[in-house]
């Protein structure tokens, strides 16, 4: 089954971008996006309500390439 996705009229991303959006992660547990940069060594957390940035984490000197949540 493919599915189809469409910008959202009421939510907006007013952050800019270094380079273009590589992923977008969804964490339930913590109501967030993480998002990744292409070849950026930083990641961006928003509020997945309004997407307001909540803060950025550089912590890589390479590319980050995938992000994950660990819960007990």
């Amino acid at each position: 089954m493919v599915k189809n996705y469409f910008p959202s009229e009421n939510i907006i991303d007013k952050e800019k971008h270094e380079t273009d959006i590589e992923k977008v992660y969804y964490f339930e547990k913590m109501k967030s996006l993480i998002v990744l940069d292409k070849d950026s060594p930083k990641f961006k957390v928003y509020n997945v309500n309004n997407a307001d940035l909540l803060c950025e984490v550089n912590a890589h000197k390479g590319a980050i390439l995938s992000t994950e949540i660990l819960t007990e």
